[in-house]
């Protein structure tokens, strides 16, 4: 633990001069003194040129116009105190931190009294185990000095908070574990710093809400658990800039919505898991840009209905678990839809979290090449479009349909694939042109005296689309019904 002096004051003292130190608030709550020896006798003329003397291993910085500069003991240290600003640091205090951080900091070095263990013992250390401790509270300084510390396991204790600065200048530190404790609340910029870090766990905690950017920086982390907790909410940019993460657990927790861009940018995530929460609804491209996913797990939540475009792009998905949602199975549309003159597509409006393989027929006509079958490829909306002809002997409309439905592969599960209603879908209308239609005069209403209506219709017992106009020229008005002349714009 160092002490940045706000003031130096100088008396002279036997066998040298005493420097005291002031700590600054927070730092320290106490005024250190310690003797060093006036290389200059005993002319104290500016700037001073003093020895520190090697009491408990003290070594001293002076801050100069280059910079701070380190000096060991029994080298010179050159001060001006009305210009400089000296930090002193020695053995840290061990003995001053929280019992069960003692304990495992003498442990960890292989000392027998916390009063020996010194600043190189501290930095030597690279794994601290704090586990089942029964800690109930931790100090500022109680990590202060681990720079090298690679593994931290605070996990199966009693913390309900956090100091703020607890994990301050521990740039090595890759494993955090803060399962099982009862936090509940973060606080800001507690994580900062730790560019190291590639496992943050805060399972089975209280958190309630999370402070917005409080994982800013970790551009290492690839794994991180929120699971068990008490989340309702979670801020739109709680995860920006995670672009390493690989697996993020937000299981059995109690969100109801979630952000729409909630989870952009998360290049890296292969594992999602959403289970047991209370959601309801998706918003439309709350998972665009995880090309990468392979495991989305939705189970055990209120979903009636899937936005569309919701697997669009998620062209790696192996498994994907909606089962026990409010509707089970949820409904995934398939549909045939036309395309040009001649020409037809497969839609899955959802995007498909899989190869939709359709096996697909046409009356009355034959499909380019043959085909039997159209695709979809996972994570696309759509397939490309295949061509249509109409068989020679025939003038009536050519029509295509979805035979029959792939069922689920393995991994995937709590849906279903769904025929949409308006199959068989016409691609080819009958080669006649002309058509009568006839409708009574309560039909025609306010528009009998009308020269031309728009009207939906059924040719040669095939449902036109809504979007599809046939022009209807009116010849006649008569008591009992109306003639009218239709064809297809």
């Amino acid at each position: 633990m160092g002490w940045t002096i706000a003031e130096v004051g100088w008396r002279r003292a036997t066998g040298g001069v005493a420097l005291a130190l002031a700590a600054l608030a927070g730092s320290h709550d106490s005024v250190r003194a310690q003797t060093v020896a006036d290389s200059a006798g005993t002319t104290l003329s500016s700037p001073y040129s003093l020895t520190l003397a090697a009491v408990d291993g003290f070594a001293a910085w002076t801050r100069t116009a280059a910079g701070d500069v380190r000096k060991d003991p029994g080298e010179a240290l050159d001060i001006t105190p009305s210009r400089n600003t000296v930090t002193i640091t020695g053995n840290t205090d061990v003995c001053d931190r929280t019992e069960q951080v003692r304990d495992a900091i003498v442990a960890a070095v292989g000392v027998t009294d916390c009063a020996d263990v010194t600043d190189a013992h501290l930095a030597a250390i690279t794994k601290l185990n704090l586990r089942s401790g029964s800690i109930m509270a931790l100090a500022a300084g109680d990590l202060a000095g681990l720079t090298s510390l690679e593994s931290l396991y605070l996990n199966d204790n009693r913390l309900t908070s956090l100091p703020d600065s607890i994990f301050a200048g521990l740039t090595s530190l890759e494993w955090l574990d803060l399962d099982d404790n009862q936090l509940t609340s973060l606080p800001d910029g507690v994580f900062a710093g730790l560019t190291s870090l590639w496992l943050l766990a805060l399972h089975d905690n209280r958190l309630t809400t999370l402070p917005d950017g409080v994982f800013a920086g970790l551009t290492s982390l690839r794994l991180l658990t929120l699971s068990n907790n008490e989340l309702t909410s979670m801020p739109a940019d709680v995860f920006a800039g995670l672009t390493s993460l690989e697996q993020l657990g937000l299981y059995y927790n109690q969100l109801t919505t979630l952000p729409a861009g909630v989870f952009a940018g998360l290049t890296s995530l292969r594992r999602l898991t959403l289970s047991d929460n209370q959601l309801t609804s998706l918003p439309a491209g709350v998972f665009a840009g995880l090309a990468s996913l392979e495991y989305l797990y939705l189970h055990g939540n209120r979903l009636t209905s899937l936005p569309a475009g919701i697997f669009a792009g998620l062209t790696s998905l192996e498994t994907l678990n909606l089962s026990w949602n409010a509707t089970d199975p949820l409904p995934l549309a398939v549909t045939l839809e036309k395309v040009g003159e001649s020409r037809f597509k497969a839609v899955a409006p959802t995007g498909a979290p899989f190869e939709f393989v359709l096996p697909v027929s046409a009356a009355n006509g034959s499909i380019e090449g043959d085909s039997t079958a159209i695709r979809i490829p996972a994570g696309a909306v759509e397939s490309g479009p295949l061509d249509i002809t109409r068989a020679a002997d025939t003038t009536a409309a050519v029509t295509v349909d979805i035979d029959s439905l792939p069922g689920l592969p393995s991994g995937h599960s709590g849906y279903a694939l769904e025929k949409d209603s308006s199959l068989p879908q016409a691609i080819l209308l009958s080669a006649s042109t002309g058509m009568t239609l006839s409708v009574s005069p309560d039909q025609v209403g306010e528009e009998a005296g009308a020269t031309t209506l728009t009207v939906t219709a059924t040719l040669n017992g095939i449902a036109l689309k809504a979007d599809t106009a046939v022009a209807l020229t009116v010849h006649a008005l008569t008591a009992g019904h109306d003639r009218l002349h239709g064809r297809r714009r």
